[in-house]
């Protein structure tokens, strides 16, 4: 039983500790794999981790570029003209793109509705 109702206020605390921590620990792995690729651009040659790519929707024949990264994902980058929006690569979509070849199409499900997309550039 408590002994008075700061028990589990410590208990609360130490919970969260842990989460900050945890977190902490997920961003510094994600910092250190963002520095690796600013330090040493890779080579791109195929749709993968690292690539900006250009996915145009097949039905409505519009184009997005995404930048395949392991953290930042959401973001939204103005570069050279284009609007290049960072995609996490634990996205179904991500998933969906790396592997594809440049002007194959692919199926996207995003709920009960399937997108139809292709690979139109990798830069």
């Amino acid at each position: 039983a408590m002994e008075s109702r700061y028990d589990t206020w410590k208990e609360e605390a130490q919970y969260l500790a842990g989460a900050f921590q945890a977190h902490n620990e997920d961003l510094r792995t994600q910092l250190f794999a963002l520095k690796a690729i600013k330090e040493r651009s890779p080579k791109i040659t195929a749709t993968g981790v690292y690539a900006v790519v250009e996915v145009q929707d097949v039905d409505t024949d519009s184009r997005t570029h995404y930048f395949l990264l392991p953290a930042g994902g959401g973001s939204v980058h103005e570069f050279d003209g284009m609007s290049i929006t960072v995609l996490n690569l634990g996205t179904p979509l991500a998933r969906a793109i790396i592997g594809a070849e440049l002007d194959e199409e692919f199926e996207f499900k995003v709920g009960a509705k399937t997108r139809h997309l292709c690979v139109t550039a990798v830069r």
